[in-house]
């Protein structure tokens, strides 16, 4: 028999952790066959800095989830993926792609598919996932290049593509202030493009007003998913959340 734990470890991240780790010790001691532990939100992949071929501090954070009885890991979009190769643990790293792809197949009428969508890229560290997306959907691609200054903002431009005239539709992995795919709207609609929503894994709200700058931003909708819990906030209408039950049943069937 195995037993599965899920926790995200949201914040209050190290409270979250901290009862992830209890209750994996518990199972362990439970004398089951094997421990599986589910982190929707893996906060820690963002630590993703390789120090002499160490993970800092996602390295420790690996060991402690062994340590307490977990057998394997699954989690969903990571930040930083290389971080399925590590040695201490398995990890399996669900990707939300098919779920994006149907849903804006199902928001999206066959001329506007076929002639007017444009999937974006809000920085070089999103393109794989906008290209896996857009390969299913055999959608074109715009990217932006968002470069980081020295007093800690950051400028952006359209890199490649063409957006003038077009539906475009933003992908990224987590919303934390909410500053890149705000700026990125507002770069698309300066470009011409007719409307830009965004598809976006993690809402991780880290900042006060991070709900009120998107409210007030140009993009018409937003999609995240409820890898974290947001029943807490009062989101504003634009903001819509997708679950990703089903991305983790179904892979939890396979094992």
């Amino acid at each position: 028999m195995a037993i599965v734990v899920i926790q995200s470890t949201a914040l209050p991240v190290n409270d979250n952790l901290m009862e992830l780790l209890f209750l994996l010790n518990l199972a362990k001691d439970s004398g089951v066959r094997k421990v599986i532990a589910v982190i929707p939100y893996f906060s820690y992949s963002r630590q993703d800095h390789n120090v002499t071929g160490k993970w800092v501090p996602v390295e420790l954070i690996l060991k402690l989830l062994k340590s307490a009885g977990a057998d394997e890991v699954l989690t969903v979009d990571l930040h930083s993926p290389r971080l399925i190769s590590s040695p201490i643990i398995p990890i399996c790293n669900l990707s939300v792609a098919d779920l994006f792809a149907n849903h804006i197949l199902k928001n999206s009428n066959a001329k506007r598919v076929s002639d007017d969508l444009v999937l974006v890229a809000p920085d070089f560290g999103a393109i794989e996932r906008t290209r896996t997306i857009s390969a299913k959907l055999n959608l074109p691609m715009a990217v932006m290049e968002k470069t980081r200054l020295s007093n800690g903002q950051y400028h952006m431009i359209l890199h490649g593509g063409v957006v003038r005239n077009k539906y475009c539709v933003i992908i990224d992995d987590m919303i934390d202030g909410g500053g890149t795919i705000c700026k990125a709207a507002e770069i698309l609609t300066g470009e011409g493009a007719l409307r830009v929503e965004a598809y976006v894994t993690h809402p991780v709200f880290a900042y006060a007003k991070v709900l009120q700058v998107l409210k007030k931003s140009l993009l018409k909708n937003i999609y995240v998913t409820d890898t974290i819990s947001t029943n807490h906030l009062k989101l504003p209408g634009k903001i819509k959340v997708l679950r990703v039950e089903s991305v983790i049943a179904s892979r939890l069937a396979e094992m």
